[in-house]
């Protein structure tokens, strides 16, 4: 009995002083990359000025797409994890007495806290730029929403994390992203609302749905025009359900890998 739970423990076993160093190389390389932070910026606000316009619905495309940038920025995780493995960088963690769950919390951590800051500055610049209106109660609503980008950054950077587990191709990697962040993108009612369509049922195994619900939920109070309209609490529960399973399946994967 005690040799099994000492096995167990050693599955997992995490070293959060390690995790937290690689998280916070992540975030070093995030701020060092200053072309990446516009680029997505500006992708996004693309995005939003675009289907603004549009639809004619500034608000609730603003509170669609802060959720679809933490996306972007999210899986583009998984392509550092690639690039640092064609460079050799994880070959020098992998000998390091520590556990490879480790080394999937530390890139969790770090990814998370990236995606965390674009939807930050994003949500700030449409606050100013008045996609949401001006009105007294706006400040709250920010300081309400980044609960909610923090685990949005945590679901994507997870699944950016599961993808990348087994890549060794950076060009694989990219195709894969491209296959599967535009569907994502456009099946979660960021832009276009399925309820009461045919369709509606397949945007409820999307993940990105319950984050843009509950954006909107909190940017949009008051509002009845919700993509899906389930109470924030489901939403909230779903993004920790769908975050969890995605950061166990990618540590079990990576820890089972022979080699990197």
């Amino acid at each position: 009995m005690l040799c099994e739970k000492g096995d167990i423990m050693n599955k997992i076993d995490i070293n959060f002083t390690v995790s937290f160093a690689l998280a916070k190389r992540e975030f070093i390389k995030y701020l060092r990359n200053k072309s990446r932070v516009i680029t997505s910026i500006f992708q996004s606000l693309m995005f939003l000025f675009i289907f603004g316009f549009a639809i004619g619905n500034q608000a609730l495309v603003s509170a669609g797409i802060i959720p679809q940038a933490i996306l972007f920025a999210g899986i583009f995780s998984g392509v550092s994890i690639v690039m640092d493995r064609m460079l050799g960088f994880f070959k020098e963690i992998m000998v390091a007495p520590i556990s490879r769950t480790t080394i999937t919390i530390g890139r969790a951590i770090g990814g998370t806290l990236v995606a965390s800051i674009q939807g930050i500055i994003l949500i700030t610049l449409t606050s100013i730029f008045g996609a949401f209106g001006y009105e007294p109660l706006l400040f709250l609503k920010i300081l309400a929403a980044i609960p909610i980008i923090f685990l949005t950054a945590f679901l994507t950077t997870s699944l950016g994390n599961l993808i990348s587990t087994r890549m060794k191709d950076f060009h694989q990697m990219q195709f894969i992203m491209t296959f599967l962040i535009m569907p994502l993108f456009f099946t979660s009612g960021a832009i276009i609302d399925f309820v009461g369509t045919p369709f509606f049922n397949f945007t409820l195994i999307n993940p990105m749905t319950y984050c843009v619900d509950a954006m909107r939920h909190i940017m949009l109070a008051g509002n009845p025009t919700i993509s899906v309209g389930l109470p924030l609490y489901v939403d909230i529960l779903a993004i920790l359900a769908f975050s969890l399973a995605f950061i166990i399946l990618s540590a079990y994967i990576f820890r089972k890998s022979e080699s990197v």
